[in-house]
């Protein structure tokens, strides 16, 4: 099943990645797909078998549920063993993408989406009516307080990635995982993000690529700051455009009843956290809720960066200072 799009009669499936450690936050976006999508399934792309079986239990009404065996090629498979979780999730993008295509016969374009991001409104505006478009990817469009990590990270973001159904289409996923499978590991890479400086080859290599260039797809803390947030009759606005999708990048898990909102100093503008955050931690205290009530046995993951007592102790320091800001997400 697919989102109906009113622009150029397009029809759009959406999708995430995630491990049995995301699930909390894979739950709040589909919890925004829902509200602001009118129509259509979302599909989780499940890596482990943990997280199909605990997402099998809540009965999500328009959700899909795909397990490994029925995305993962076997090549992909096979690079397992070597390959970094995250490194596995991100390399298993181009895939998500072919498997929406190929599973859903009437969509025109397939989406993938980090699972740490929340809809705003539908961004079924943003997707290029002209048919030699093919794909369309992100630009991270940094504030200057950002922009010097763009050698190391990029110039576009991997958290969105939209591709029409086309012959192009094909040679560029597969173009995509051998590209991934062909990354270096974590040292060679000398800080070097894992698949988004792949993104920024797609430009060069493959005519009919474009970026989008509304900032309100994709919106984040790399580039909200600065930016006027205007909030009217339920919808938000950057710089006058709709916010459709922003990404939650820095968020983190400190306790299974306590988030970070961005795990590194930065003085959060009020309007964002009054009109971006506080409504996603309400979409992940449902999330909780629904997990405690219906998969009580799903032990929900505390991101592995805030185990350390000495990390904990640094952030609450920071919150103190106002430079961080916390939220319990339970009761």
């Amino acid at each position: 099943m697919s989102s109906r799009a009113a622009h150029g009669g397009a029809s759009v499936a959406y999708g995430t990645v995630l491990d049995s450690g995301y699930i909390l936050r894979a739950l709040a976006l589909y919890y925004s797909f829902a509200s602001h999508v009118r129509s259509g399934t979302f599909h989780f792309f499940c890596v482990d078998a943990a997280a199909a079986e605990t997402l099998q239990q809540l009965h999500l009404e328009r959700a899909h549920i795909v397990a490994a065996e029925d995305f993962v090629s076997e090549r992909l498979e096979a690079a397992r063993v070597r390959l970094r979780v995250p490194e596995f999730c991100w390399s298993c993008k181009p895939l998500v993408v072919g498997n929406l295509l190929a599973s859903q016969p009437t969509i025109t374009w397939a989406v993938y989406l980090d699972a740490d991001m929340a809809f705003f409104s539908d961004p079924v505006h943003v997707f290029p009516a002209d048919p030699r478009v093919f794909g369309l990817l992100t630009p991270h469009h940094f504030t200057a307080d950002f922009k010097h990590w763009e050698s190391q990270i990029g110039t576009r973001n991997g958290g969105f990635a939209a591709f029409r159904r086309s012959p192009e289409t094909l040679a560029v996923l597969d173009w995509w995982l051998h590209a991934c499978l062909a990354r270096p590991d974590l040292h060679e890479r000398r800080g070097e993000t894992f698949d988004q400086k792949i993104f920024d080859q797609m430009g060069a290599d493959h005519y009919g690529i474009q970026d989008a260039s509304d900032i309100g797809v994709n919106a984040a803390p790399w580039n909200i700051a600065g930016r006027r947030i205007v909030t009217e009759k339920g919808l938000s606005f950057v710089d006058g455009h709709a916010l459709a999708l922003y990404h939650f990048q820095g968020l983190k898990v400190l306790h299974p009843r306590l988030v970070d909102l961005y795990a590194a100093s930065w003085k959060m503008p009020r309007s964002v956290k009054r009109s971006i955050y506080e409504p996603y931690v309400a979409l992940l205290r449902r999330a909780q809720r629904q997990l405690a009530a219906e998969a009580p046995d799903h032990l929900p993951s505390v991101d592995r960066f805030n185990k350390s007592p000495r990390a904990l102790a640094g952030a609450l320091k920071e919150a103190l200072l106002g430079r961080r800001h916390f939220r319990l997400l339970r009761p």
